[in-house]
């Protein structure tokens, strides 16, 4: 009886393994029909119905597709003999930094047994973060004003050498552009409170300031010119042409290294010479790259130091498990019926990252299934959590638990943190995470994990750009609007660098005129007269050297972790569980928006929250996340003036 009772489950088993193939089958064609039916025209929210989907989730699984108009009389692609696209190759960017990607929900990690699947323990032949000397040349950069085609350039350390001329920007086009730069520049940086492309016009034809600002870079362009973009997130377009004689030009939006603000493309071109001057002060040798991600890897692999054997790269297979075990930054909207509130303030974490780089994972994880977490006494369990590691959980919320949730969890519609009483979930949690909840009364049942020795390897290369923070942050007044995009490029650069660490291939997008040669391997589609089409992008051995997901995973779930439960500060706990249930709105990776004014003191260090916006008035709790931007903007803003506080 025993017998056929295990082939009767061993059938089942089979058959549940076929099911979920089957249902994979069917989700990727659901995928591809989504990305298709938006092609065409459709909205988001009509898919959406269609398929049974949020449409923040058709937003994640389509990424980046636009709609396609396809004017009357078009000539379909010709195909000739397959011609394999040419990726531009840029000379400073070995590989760009990566999109933030849809996580997906059925990922076998979050199963019982990932560990045990994990048979390429060590680290991957060859690979090792060592010390970079290599003489780089910055390539030469104007910051041009979106709206007037004005533009600005400070060439050398010495912001006083500065150069100013005008495009001939009477369309605000790519063609303008490429025609127009002075001869010599290989980089553009735009400047405005919008993109180039992105106007009520164009919004209209394309549906969306995202979508038009992405048409933007596959306009008709002057003959000889092609492209090869990264067009997949909205946050940083890229546009890289390159001309038959040689030529090649990159264009991005500033707020890539400076966020988004009211500066001038003056103030960006004088702060870019004095970040060019300050890095290489302290770090001699770095210079300024197309991304803060690029930049900020370059300097760290400098600061190497020269008797260091570096730090081995994790094998492919421990890669993956950690990539496909750890989230990112928390992103959340708590939910809540409509209602009307009278004060919200918004508490950010200064310069978050930079209090989070200490003790990083190195070395080889020691892996842990269930039977080896069994064995373990009391003393061994507390030891084994009490390391850098990731664990996979049987996480229960307490029976009358009011809060936000404190664990991650995977869901369909991403990364979700359940807090409803009695709920019992998986979650891959980070030590610090796990910790917290047990702290609150959580009951968390450990299945299996890993762990890793302790090191150093960021806290010479955080040294430095926080010396650089703390002298822009010194600077007199007289000093201007640089000292303060100084400040912003730092933090783009720790943000990009740590999220680089954890990079992986991106889209490239490939533009070609009628009868041009298409490939024939891949889908050709026709935007705006010309075809489109994208390749999975390259990643070089420079970028495999800097590949450690283990160091952007541990401070990702540090910094969740403070979001919840920060270290006293003058005696007083902050973060969100120490406000009163119900009074936090929403939680943007390092920032808190909450209703009411906990007052928080604040001493000024890295990652501690300061008051960054407080306004009182009649706000409704947002019902979507772009709702929740725009109160975030508005509370600042009347802090920044001194209204409504």
């Amino acid at each position: 009886m025993a017998e056929k009772a295990a082939e009767t489950l061993a059938q089942v088993r089979g058959k549940i393994r076929k099911d979920r193939d089957l249902i994979a089958k069917a989700e990727a064609r659901i995928v591809e029909n989504l990305r298709r039916a938006i092609e065409l025209g459709a909205s988001a929210p009509e898919v959406a119905e269609d398929a049974g989907y949020t449409v923040s989730r058709v937003g994640q699984l389509v990424g980046g597709v636009r709609r396609v108009r396809k004017a009357a009389g078009t000539p379909n692609p010709k195909r000739p003999k397959a011609a394999k696209p040419e990726r531009q190759a840029v000379a400073d960017d070995p590989d760009p930094e990566p999109a933030a990607e849809a996580e997906d929900e059925r990922r076998p990690s979050f199963t019982p047994g990932a560990v045990d699947r994990v048979r390429q323990l060590g680290h991957a032949a060859g690979l090792v973060s060592d010390r970079w000397a290599k003489p780089r040349e910055e390539r030469r950069t104007l910051f041009v004003n979106v709206a007037t085609g004005k533009w600005h350039a400070s060439h050398g350390n010495n912001p006083a050498h500065h150069f100013e001329g005008q495009l001939p920007w009477r369309a605000g086009s790519a063609a303008e552009l490429l025609e127009g730069v002075p001869a010599g520049t290989e980089r553009v940086f735009f400047v405005g409170p919008y993109r180039p492309g992105v106007t009520p016009d164009r919004v209209r034809e394309h549906g969306s300031a995202a979508a038009a600002a992405r048409a933007w870079f596959l306009d008709p362009v002057p003959e000889g010119w092609s492209g090869s973009h990264h067009l997949s997130d909205d946050a940083s377009l890229t546009g890289r042409w390159k001309h038959t004689d040689g030529r090649a030009l990159e264009v991005q939006h500033a707020a890539v290294w400076f966020g988004h603000g009211d500066y001038s493309a003056r103030d960006a071109a004088m702060a870019w010479a004095a970040l060019r001057h300050m890095l290489d002060a302290a770090c001699s040798g770095t210079v300024l790259m197309s991304t803060p991600a690029t930049t900020g890897r370059d300097m760290w692999r400098r600061m190497i130091p020269e008797r260091s054997k570096g730090f081995p790269v994790l094998s492919e297979e421990l890669r993956q498990l950690i990539h496909h075990t750890s989230g990112q930054g928390r992103r959340e909207l708590v939910s809540h019926e409509p209602v009307s509130v009278g004060m919200v303030t918004q508490y950010d974490m200064r310069i978050a990252y930079a209090a989070l780089t200490w003790g990083m994972p190195v070395g080889l994880p020691t892996m842990v299934n269930k039977r080896a977490w069994d064995a373990l006494d009391d003393d061994g369990q507390a030891a084994a959590l009490g390391r850098r590691g990731r664990w996979l959980v049987r996480a229960t919320v307490p029976t009358g638990w009011d809060h936000i949730g404190i664990l991650p969890h995977l869901s369909a519609e991403g990364w979700v943190w359940p807090s409803t009483p009695g709920q019992t979930f998986r979650s891959w949690c980070s030590a610090s995470e796990l910790a917290v909840a047990r702290e609150h009364g959580w009951r968390c049942d450990v299945i299996e994990g890993f762990h890793f020795a302790e090191g150093k390897p960021l806290n010479n290369w955080r040294d430095a750009l926080m010396s650089i923070y703390t002298r822009a942050e010194s600077a007199p007044a007289e000093a201007g609007r640089s000292p303060q995009l100084v400040k912003a490029a730092v933090r783009m650069m720790l943000l990009g660098t740590i999220g680089a660490f954890a990079s992986r291939v991106r889209a490239v997008t490939h533009t070609a005129a009628e009868g041009e040669p298409l490939p024939t391997d891949v889908q050709v589609r026709e935007v705006a007269g010309r075809y489109v089409w994208e390749t999975a992008g390259e990643r070089s051995e420079w970028t495999e050297r800097t590949s450690h997901p283990e160091w952007a995973a541990e401070i990702w779930g540090r910094c969740r972790t403070r979001l919840l439960e920060h270290p006293m500060v003058d005696g007083v706990r902050t973060g969100a569980l120490h406000v009163p249930p119900g009074s936090v709105i929403g939680l943007r990776t390092d920032g808190l928006t909450l209703v009411g004014d906990p007052e928080w003191p604040d001493n000024g260090k890295p990652g501690v929250f300061r008051l960054t916006g407080r306004a009182r008035g009649s706000f409704e709790w947002p019902q979507s996340d772009g709702a929740l931007s725009e109160l975030k903007r508005t509370i600042e803003g009347a802090y920044e003036t001194g209204e409504m506080q």
